[in-house]
């Protein structure tokens, strides 16, 4: 088992159009997601080389004109001890719960912040238009006086 070299995903895997980035997210979407109707993507399991190996075979339905399909597969090899595998999974899903409900905390409270931040600001808002009507209206009464003390000079 080990990792597939970029030249020889560019060189064997990846249809020769096709752009690196894509090829890898195509991949990882086939991986990573159902297709039930399998209208984009289709799974079948074999055996693999030995009794203990089978093998996970994705194959993506590209959207071109000539009707293309992208092949690959994983080796999967029955593990010696299933309970720690599952067991770690386990570990790993509860320590990612963990993290995601503290950074769900974090952004309630910057949410409450920002809220609280916001409602400060329409309320100086608010102050400052009331404000800003009196010195209008002050001027104007200040504006009329002076016309009417010019009209009785003239």
């Amino acid at each position: 088992c080990g990792e597939a070299t970029q030249s020889y995903i560019e060189d064997t895997l990846k249809p020769k159009p096709m752009v690196f980035d894509e090829y890898l997210s195509l991949t990882k979407e086939a991986l990573t997601s159902q297709d039930i109707t399998k209208k984009k993507y289709s799974y079948s399991i074999v055996q693999g080389d030995t009794e203990t190996q089978i093998k996970l075979i994705w194959n993506i339905k590209l959207e071109t004109e000539a009707n293309v399909a992208m092949k690959g597969f994983i080796k999967l090899v029955k593990a010696q001890q299933p309970r720690i595998v599952i067991q770690n999974y386990f570990d790993f899903l509860i320590n990612r719960m963990s993290h995601l409900e503290e950074e769900n905390r974090e952004l309630k409270k910057t949410n409450n912040m920002l809220t609280l931040q916001r409602d400060e600001a329409v309320l100086q808002f608010d102050h400052l238009m009331i404000e800003k009507q009196c010195m209008e209206t002050e001027m104007l009464s200040k504006f009329v006086d002076l016309l009417n003390e010019k009209k009785k000079e003239n």
